[in-house]
């Protein structure tokens, strides 16, 4: 509404357009076309009502949870509440935490961990990612603090969050999520990859690994340097009804087939596989391993990308 005075669009023509079904009313003040509204999935209507929500919160309501998640675009492995939430700084004068608009608790926020996100306060994706992790599960919570630690957040912040907030409900599975978070994880797939040998109490694999033979050169998402054991994450690519779909296909096995001349033995997962049946993973790659008995492991890797070679 401030915005439409700003530019000179009359109130009565906002309510017209809501009443026309146009716009749809997403907090007390706060509108969205019908038409985006109404292409939106779960999450994208969630982070739409959030920022509806935070756009009329006074300055001492920061978005949360869920609701940080969503703005700051954190992985979502679940479904998104009903509501909105967020965190204040002062008590409210009712005491009461949930209205019909968002749910509201007060807590410990320090001034860096303070925001602003798409015109509206949030906390950062450090503070988000421990408070998602302490509410969600453990598949969630990783996934969150390793996008956190990918994108910024040092394990310096995250280890005195989880100080300040020792006492807090769920800090334990947070503590856990950040004792198992990698900082080179780059998707929730890679994620739940690792989630699959953490779970198993094995030793999680190196993430996103370069391999170079001083020519061509190729990264892996997960590798595992005792055994020689590339694993690879197919994740959103389809070559179905694509026109370039054989040369899609045709990279992928010249990429196999080169790591394997290094002598790398290569097994592959999916989402369906990553999200209900991790221990088959570690069955795939413990076949692997086994496979590469007696051979000489593979020197042609490291951590960081090669410099002046071409990146195949």
């Amino acid at each position: 509404m401030r915005d439409a005075r700003a530019a000179g669009v009359p109130v009565r023509t906002i309510y017209r357009a809501e009443a026309a079904r146009e716009l749809v009313r997403l907090a007390k003040a706060a509108f969205a076309s019908a038409e985006a509204w109404g292409a939106a999935g779960p999450w994208d209507r969630f982070r739409m009502a959030s920022v509806a929500f935070g756009l009329g919160a006074a300055d001492h309501v920061f978005l949360n949870g869920p609701s940080a998640q969503a703005v700051l675009g954190l992985p979502t492995l679940s479904e998104p509440p009903t509501v909105p939430v967020a965190i204040r700084l002062a008590p409210t004068v009712s005491g009461t935490n949930l209205s019909g608009h968002a749910r509201v608790r007060t807590g410990f926020l320090p001034a860096r961990h303070r925001w602003a996100k798409d015109r509206v306060r949030v906390v950062s994706a450090g503070y988000a990612a421990i408070d998602v992790a302490r509410h969600s599960t453990a598949v969630e919570a990783l996934a969150v603090v390793d996008h956190a630690l990918h994108t910024g957040a040092s394990r310096e912040q995250l280890a005195a969050l989880l100080e300040d907030l020792r006492t807090y409900p769920g800090i334990q599975q947070a503590k856990w999520a950040v004792g198992h978070g990698d900082e080179r994880a780059e998707s929730p797939l890679e994620s739940l990859g690792r989630l699959s040998f953490i779970e198993a109490s094995r030793v999680a694999p190196l993430s996103n690994v370069w391999f170079s033979d001083g020519v061509a050169a190729y990264r892996v998402d997960h590798y595992f340097p005792d055994s020689g054991v590339v694993l690879e994450g197919d994740g959103g690519l389809k070559v179905n009804n694509r026109p370039d779909a054989h040369r899609v296909v045709q990279r992928q096995v010249r990429r196999e087939s080169w790591l394997r001349a290094q002598g790398c033995a290569v097994e592959r997962y999916d989402y369906p596989m990553a999200i209900g049946r991790r221990a088959q993973i570690v069955a795939l790659v413990d076949r692997a391993a086994r496979s590469q008995a007696g051979r000489a492991l593979p020197t042609c890797w490291s951590l960081e990308p090669p410099r002046h070679l071409r990146i195949a």
